[in-house]
This record gives structure tokens, C-alpha cells and sequence, in this order.
């Protein structure tokens, strides 16, 4: 199964998936860093619309790959590219190739960190190509004192909307939520496990929604 706004809105109930992710990142100097991420959607349950609920299915895989340089007044610039592969394990599986271009801001406010995230992306699937504008507000806060040291804990939190427009849908919205909690095991590894609620077709007669769990290894070097 592959998304679009169509497929979307011929299904009623609730999506639950299990999103893991690993993600590791090479810091070149003080403003150069690349990280390469490696993603899997794995479908739980799938409501049909009499009401049923289908077995597990893996929906997508991803790799990805973002160069960032941090400007000198906070700002950090990312260019990057991922890939998907659809249905891998179906006949017709399917491809997508991706370009992002971003600008995120971290500001400080006592122990709490807040971001911002402004992303671009180009999507060139099968069906034609799909443009997206994606707005994220994310915070994290230690839960031992006021910094975050080694094998300690932290809570994280974030919001996102999205919106698309392109081939074969005119225009599609899309809103995702979560919190969650982290650990700080050092400078160079850290987990993260993160329910996420999506809404899918905001400005649709029939709305689509979902529970993702994220869990999310980060690795630095």
C-alpha cells in the first residue's frame, strides 16, 4: 500500500504503526555536518472500510542522506535526499525519489530547547511529481537538572504540518503531534520513543488518522 489523499479517504478507523528508525551523524567541523538515516513503516493494523482489520504490512522502507551548515547567527542550512521503496515484498513494488531543502533556528529558554524547521521537498513517484512544504515546532527538556548529562533522561515534544500539491493529487493537508521521552546514554548515542498522532486530509470529507511509534537510535561520530 502506498499513500495518496484517494487511497486515504476509502479508509475509516484507526492506522497503527510502528515507525523505528536509525540515524547517525558525522560532524566535519563547527558548521559541516551529514547524517544518514535508515527508516522502516510498518503497518500494524488497517482498518478496511466494512470495519476490519488487516494483518501487519511493512509499507516503505527509506534511506536519506542531509548536509547541513550552521550560519553564524544560529541558522542552519540542509540540503539532502532520501529514497523510498514501496511494497517491498509485493509484485508491483514502487519507487520515490526525494530532494529537501530546509532551514531550521534553536533558541534556548532556561533548560528547555526549542526548534524550528522549515523543509521544502521535491517528490518524484510514479504517479508524477508532488511538491511539500513542512512546518516543525519541536522542544526537549532534561528531567535531572537544569543540563543534560550522561545516562540521563529527557522529554521531547513536537508538532508538524504539512501541505502537498502536485500529480495525481491538486492538494492535500496533513497534521502530526507527539511526545515522548529520551535517554542520554552520551555524547555519541541517545534513544528515543515517541507516539505520534497524524490527521490525514485536514481539508477532506473524510479524515484519516493514525498512531505511530517512533523509535529512533542516534548515533555521532
Amino acid at each position: 500500500m502506498t499513500f495518496s489523499g484517494a487511497e486515504l479517504s476509502a479508509q475509516e478507523g484507526l492506522y497503527m504503526v510502528w515507525h523505528p528508525e536509525f540515524s547517525s551523524t558525522w560532524k566535519f567541523s563547527n558548521r559541516w555536518d551529514l547524517n544518514m538515516k535508515a527508516t522502516a513503516f510498518n503497518i500494524l493494523t488497517e482498518p478496511g472500510s466494512d470495519g476490519t482489520l488487516s494483518a501487519y504490512n511493512l509499507d516503505f522502507v527509506e534511506i536519506s542522506t542531509m548536509a547541513t551548515y550552521k550560519l553564524f547567527n544560529n541558522p542552519s542550512i540542509g540540503l539532502g535526499y532520501l529514497y523510498r521503496w514501496s511494497e517491498p515484498f509485493e509484485q508491483e513494488d514502487e519507487f520515490e525519489h526525494r530532494l529537501m531543502e530546509q532551514i531550521g533556528f534553536i533558541s534556548m529558554k532556561g533548560s528547555v530547547r526549542m526548534g524550528h524547521r522549515i523543509r521544502l521537498e521535491q517528490r518524484w513517484k510514479s504517479e508524477g511529481l508532488i511538491h511539500r512544504f513542512r512546518y516543525r515546532f519541536s522542544i526537549d527538556k532534561p528531567l535531572m537538572g537544569e543540563s543534560l548529562d550522561p545516562n540521563e533522561p529527557y522529554i521531547i515534544g513536537a508538532n508538524e504540518l504539512l501541505f502537498s500539491a502536485g500529480l495525481p493529487i491538486s492538494f492535500f493537508a496533513e497534521y502530526r503531534i507527539g511526545g515522548g521521552i529520551g535517554w542520554f546514554f552520551s555524547r555519541n548515542s541517545k534513544l528515543e520513543i515517541q507516539p505520534q498522532y497524524r490527521l490525514n486530509g485536514i481539508l477532506e470529507d473524510d479524515l484519516v488518522h493514525f498512531l505511530v511509534l517512533y523509535t529512533t537510535f542516534y548515533m555521532n561520530f
